[in-house]
């Protein structure tokens, strides 16, 4: 629906310039009539709202003047300035406003203000207002249309009399205030008000994105130094009550919570207070201190990542991602031709390279990368004959020209590497059964062919390392259920596949605790994460058990830098979740949302600082970069 503002003009104050001659000046002037000035878009607002709901006689300019009229008493603007949508009221001095329910707290600036807004909505009304929602004019001016409209029609008497009961929810409507300020800006075809464009729909709030420990959502961020229009109410003196420091408003499932963070408030901690939307917030806060918010855009906060930063490219799959010798990441990414690319980074920890083609060869998929036991990196990718290809970087730091590795196994390439250092390959083939080919030594040329590892047939792999540096295998069977097998030695031969229980639909991944032991996490039927560990390092396993979650895509799973393992999958609402161990070998977070752009193929590495990098390749084809902060 097109919002139109119809029959509003603006009061233009004419300064009449007499002639040179003298004038005879009256004994006592009149007063001059007040202007009232409301903001350009907050009136555009009011005035919509007023004409979808104007009902029993009211016309859209009397609706309108009846609902503008208490917002200059209720925000103390005398007309002359525009009331401030973000006004905060300060006349509330309950002990339950103030932060953890006390007036002698150390925190007095993470006070609750109750009424918010131009029409200062306060929760002891019942309003279906959050703090947000109050101080934007788009839903105040909906609230009080639909309010002023539904009182109009329920009293009696004559016209003034029916606006005083419209107006008696307003304290600052009473001894015929709103009544006065009405007659001086009705006019059946243009309402009497100057505007002012510099005050905007939320008077100076900002909307942003806020990541707490629940998830990510819409927030607003009020700054009462910041406020459009009149702010008197932002004066230290102005009510008894405190000025509150800047802070965050989220609003979801019912629930109002407000953030004041270190860096606005200056406190030693993070405080959230919380209340049900229709709650009186005097006697309904709930306070608590937190360690974990982040306003995504801004960085401000206890962030752990950046946000979703483009790269560029037009990529199809997943990429893959390995560490130089010097530290430095590079990823690889193929094209719908099946071409090739890779970037890098030009220092350890650094900025990034422009995309540059591998070889030249086309009709490849899914790529894997490894590094060699001299550092230096080698990518994999499979044919549509499935075929498996490589290049590496020679002994001048250029990549070779693709060369084949032969087999017959699908685009599900893993690598990784013996404790002696030999790169190990392994895929799946038409079958369901394992191939893997090694180097014969460090740095060096392959065994002639692959090998298969009879036994189970599977869908999905991957291989990690034991504490004693065996490498293991786990698999998905085709039955559903997960299974694995192991070197006996370093650098030695295999077992047979051993059963592993669970009901899993996806690929499985593998990381190593902190400790050593090895963890295993996959998609389970139901879309949730099904995850199974080592009881110690190097030994059995315990039965799966879930991590909750809604899972679209097989999960990856990295190591931070303390040691703490972190999970990463698509959800089933288009977003990109994570979760991680609250301390290393330990328990885990919720799963929590990033905002943005949410790309589908991930891969994930560590920086030579150790801190995470998450990939990602949108819908569009451009590959994303998200850092760990």
């Amino acid at each position: 629906m097109t919002r139109t503002r119809s029959k509003l003009v603006a009061v233009i104050a004419v300064l009449l310039v007499g002639s040179l001659a003298p004038v005879a000046l009256p004994a006592s002037p009149a007063a001059a009539a007040t202007t009232y000035t409301f903001g350009k878009v907050p009136l555009d607002d009011a005035v919509f709202w007023a004409g979808q709901k104007a009902t029993c006689g009211l016309t859209t300019n009397q609706l309108a003047a009846i609902m503008l009229a208490p917002t200059y008493p209720e925000t103390g603007a005398s007309g002359s300035a525009a009331p401030s949508p973000m006004t905060l009221s300060r006349y509330d001095t309950g002990a339950g406003l103030y932060a953890f329910g006390s007036k002698s707290t150390s925190y007095p600036k993470a006070f609750w203000h109750p009424g918010v807004g131009a029409w200062a909505f306060d929760s002891a009304g019942g309003w279906n207002l959050s703090g947000a929602d109050a101080m934007s004019t788009d839903t105040a001016a909906r609230q009080a249309a639909t309010t002023m409209a539904a009182r109009w029609c329920s009293s009696s008497g004559t016209d003034a009399q029916r606006r005083q009961a419209v107006w008696s929810p307003w304290f600052g409507c009473t001894s015929g205030v709103c009544e006065t300020i009405y007659n001086a800006i009705y006019d059946p075809t243009a309402l009497k008000v100057a505007v002012d464009v510099g005050v905007g729909r939320l008077g100076g709030g900002e909307v942003r994105s806020c990541r707490t420990s629940a998830g990510t959502f819409p927030c607003t961020y009020v700054d009462p130094a910041r406020a459009q229009g009149y702010k008197g109410w932002a004066i230290p003196a102005f009510g008894p009550s405190p000025v509150s420091a800047p802070f965050y408003v989220i609003s979801a499932n019912g629930v109002e919570q407000r953030w004041w963070i270190s860096q606005d408030s200056g406190y030693d901690t993070t405080i959230v207070a919380s209340k049900p939307v229709t709650a009186n917030a005097r006697t309904a806060l709930t306070w608590s201190a937190a360690s974990y918010f982040c306003d995504v855009g801004t960085g401000k906060g206890t962030c752990d990542w950046s946000s979703w930063q483009p790269t560029g490219g037009s990529f199809v799959g997943s990429p893959a991602v390995a560490a130089n010798a010097d530290g430095r990441l590079e990823v690889f990414a193929g094209d719908a031709a099946g071409g090739v690319f890779h970037s890098w980074q030009v220092a350890p920890n650094g900025s990034w390279s422009a995309w540059q083609p591998i070889g030249g060869r086309s009709g490849l998929a899914g790529p894997v990368a490894g590094r060699n036991a001299d550092g230096r990196l080698e990518v994999f990718a499979t044919a549509p004959d499935q075929i498996v290809w490589h290049s590496w970087v020679g002994a001048l730091g250029i990549w070779s020209a693709w060369m084949p590795l032969g087999g017959s196994v699908d685009a599900s390439l893993t690598i990784d590497t013996n404790a002696d250092g030999r790169l190990e390959l392994y895929g799946v083939d038409p079958s369901g059964t394992v191939q893997h080919r090694w180097q014969l030594v460090p740095n060096g040329d392959w065994a002639p062919q692959w090998y298969p590892m009879p036994g189970a047939a599977v869908s999905g792999i991957d291989v990690g390392r034991n504490a004693d540096q065996r490498l293991e295998i786990v698999a998905r069977t085709r039955a559903g259920a997960l299974t694995h097998a192991w070197q006996v030695a370093p650098n030695a031969w295999w077992t047979g596949w051993s059963g592993m229980g669970g009901s899993v639909a996806g690929r499985p991944r593998m990381a190593s605790n902190l400790d050593g032991r090895l963890e295993v996490f996959a998609r389970g039927t139901s879309g949730d994460l099904v995850h199974a560990w080592q009881t110690r390092p190097n030994g059995l396993w315990g039965a799966a058990m879930s991590l909750g979650g809604q899972l679209a895509t097989d999960p990856l799973v990295a190591k931070n830098r303390d040691g703490r393992l972190e999970v990463f999958s698509r959800s089933t609402d288009g977003s990109v979740d994570h979760s991680w161990q609250v301390a290393p070998n330990s328990g885990w977070s919720v799963w929590v949302s990033f905002a943005g752009v949410a790309p589908g193929g991930l891969a994930v590495s560590n920086n030579a600082d150790g801190h995470l990098v998450l990939f990602g390749i949108a819908s569009d084809g451009v590959l994303h970069r998200n850092l760990q902060l």
